[in-house]
């Protein structure tokens, strides 16, 4: 009997959503490693984002038909907690959050990628909103998480400072660069 392969999925809900830096962070991540897995391995994008289209920052990367029906998943999921996302995430390994996914799963193990704590730092500059997202992301997920992938040195530093996290949980891991 094979051993089987590792199946991860990443929260892309970004793809969906305007945004910048995040957005393609992601999209450019996500693609680079289903290129890069071996047979077997699977790479999986959540809501259910099999292809990514055309990347537009203003807008998401699927049609509004494809979309919408994907952000509904993403707000039953926040709404109804880890064991809709349980549900959602039956046959992965790891799941890999982000701050669009409020809450962690239970029955799978769980990374995220911190890119910045200015929130914390400066939360003058943000709306009360992300400031209270942000604060929940850290609670539910951050200090939750069995790994954490920070996007520099000085971004792992801070969340080893303000957010308590055990410095041997976090691995710097720098942005590359698109194709």
């Amino acid at each position: 009997m094979g051993v089987r392969a590792m199946r991860v999925t990443i929260d892309a809900t970004s793809a969906l959503l305007r945004s910048a830096g995040i957005k393609s962070y992601t999209y450019h991540w996500v693609r680079s490693l289903r290129k890069l897995a071996r047979p077997g391995e699977e790479i999986r994008a959540f809501p259910y984002l099999k292809d990514f289209g055309k990347l537009e920052h203003e807008s998401s990367t699927l049609p509004k038909h494809a979309t919408l029906p994907r952000l509904a998943l993403l707000y039953g999921v926040n709404l109804g907690g880890a064991p809709v996302l349980d549900t959602v995430l039956r046959g992965t390994d790891i799941f890999h959050g982000s701050n669009q996914v409020r809450l962690a799963p239970k029955r799978t193990r769980l990374t995220a990628t911190i890119h910045d704590l200015t929130c914390f730092l400066m939360p003058e500059l943000h709306t009360a909103g992300n400031v209270r997202a942000d604060k929940a992301f850290a609670d539910q997920v951050l200090r939750r998480a069995d790994g954490l992938i920070a996007v520099s040195e000085n971004t792992r530093q801070d969340a080893i400072r303000l957010l308590k996290i055990p410095e041997e949980k976090i691995t710097t891991n720098y942005s590359g660069v698109a194709e």
